[in-house]
C-alpha cells in the first residue's frame, strides 16, 4: 500500500483532494456508453491564440425543478464547479472561434433536452458543455453495472463529438439521488468524495475511456499485454505522452505504456488505471479517500488527440 502512495506522488500530482472518504464511487462508464447515441458537429478553432485554459460549462437548468434552491442543487454546483475549475488549471485547449451550436436530432443530449437557445445561438467561451442532471436510473440502481453489486454515484457521457478530432464538445454528467442526498445533506458531508467523484466523470466526458483508447473514435493507444498465464493478461495505455512518464516513474527506458484495469467487468474494463498500480488515482474505477488527479491522466489526455505536450485537449 505505501508502494501505490509512492507512485502517484511521483507521477507528480497536480490536484489534492484532501480528507478521507470511506465510502466509494463504482463507476459504470463502459456500460452506460454502449447505449448513448452520439452525434458529430463542425468546429472552426482559433488557432492564433494557441492553448488556452480549458473551460468546461456546466448547465444547471437540466436539474428537476423540485431542487432548485436546495441544499441539493447548491453542493452539486459547488462539487462540479470545483472540478471543472481543477481542469480549467490542469488542462489547455486550443479555443473554438465562437459559440458551440449543439445538433442532434430531437435535441437531446443521452435523453435529455438541451435548452433551446443551445440549438438556434450556440454556448460561448466553451470547450467543453456539460449538462448536469439529477435523475434516479437503472444505472444508479447497479442494474446495468456489471463490475459491482454495489449503486454508480454518478456518470457522465459525451453525446457531440467534434468532426474529424473527435473531441467530445457536449455531454451529460448525471448525478444519483441514492447516494447523493445522503452523503451531501445528512449529518455527515462527504465533499472530498464527491468532488473526486464529479472530477473523475468530468475526465471521461472529456474521453477518458475505453470507446477513444481503443481506436473507435481517436488513435489506438491502448493494447493488449499476454502474459504467462490467463490471470497476468492486461491492456496498458501506449501513448506517447503516457510511455514517457511511466519510463520516468519506473526508470525503466524498455517501459512500454501503463497498466489499464482489465479485471473489473463489463461497466470499467480498459477505461481506467489498474488500481494496483495508482491506488487513489481520481481515474481508477473505484476512488474510495482522497482522489488524486496525476500526470499520468493529463498525458493520457494529449495522447488522446495525439498532442506531444501532455495535459492538453
Amino acid at each position: 500500500m505505501v508502494r501505490s502512495f509512492v507512485l502517484v506522488a511521483a507521477m507528480g500530482v497536480l490536484v489534492t483532494l484532501s480528507l478521507a472518504s470511506a465510502f466509494t464511487h463504482n463507476c459504470a462508464h463502459d456500460v452506460v456508453m454502449k447505449d448513448v447515441k452520439l452525434g458529430t458537429i463542425d468546429v472552426a478553432l482559433d488557432v492564433t491564440a494557441g492553448y488556452q485554459p480549458l473551460r468546461v460549462v456546466s448547465i444547471y437548468s437540466t436539474l428537476p425543478a423540485d431542487i432548485k434552491n436546495t441544499l441539493v442543487e447548491q453542493r452539486i454546483q459547488s462539487f462540479t464547479d470545483t472540478a471543472a475549475k481543477k481542469l480549467g488549471v490542469s488542462v489547455s485547449a486550443v479555443y473554438p472561434a465562437g459559440p458551440l451550436k449543439f445538433f442532434m436530432a430531437g435535441g437531446q443530449c443521452d435523453s435529455i433536452s438541451v435548452p433551446a437557445d443551445h440549438i438556434s445561438t450556440g454556448v460561448s467561451n466553451a470547450d467543453l458543455v456539460v449538462y448536469v442532471t439529477y435523475m434516479q436510473t437503472t444505472v444508479c440502481d447497479g442494474a446495468d453495472n456489471k463490475s459491482s453489486s454495489d449503486d454508480a454515484a454518478a456518470y457522465a457521457v459525451p453525446c457531440l463529438l467534434e468532426t474529424g478530432s473527435n473531441k467530445p464538445r457536449f455531454a451529460r454528467l448525471n448525478y444519483c439521488p441514492s447516494q447523493f442526498k445522503e452523503e451531501t445533506t445528512g449529518s455527515t458531508v462527504l465533499a472530498d468524495k464527491w468532488r473526486g467523484v464529479a472530477l473523475h466523470e468530468l475526465l471521461h466526458a472529456l474521453g477518458f475511456g475505453n470507446d477513444f483508447f481503443s481506436g473507435k473514435f481517436a488513435k489506438k493507444i491502448a493494447f493488449p499485454v499476454t502474459g504467462s498465464a490467463p490471470e497476468r493478461n492486461y491492456s496498458e495505455m501506449r501513448g506517447s505522452n503516457v510511455i514517457e512518464k511511466t519510463k520516468e516513474h519506473f526508470s525503466c527506458d524498455t517501459a512500454t505504456g501503463f497498466p489499464l484495469e482489465t479485471a473489473g467487468g463489463a461497466a470499467t474494463v480498459n477505461s481506467h488505471w489498474s488500481k494496483r498500480f495508482v491506488m487513489n488515482e481520481v481515474m481508477n474505477a473505484e476512488s474510495t479517500y482522497a482522489p488524486l488527479l496525476s500526470a499520468m491522466t493529463l498525458a493520457a489526455l494529449g495522447d488522446l488527440q495525439d498532442i506531444t505536450t501532455g495535459a492538453t485537449w
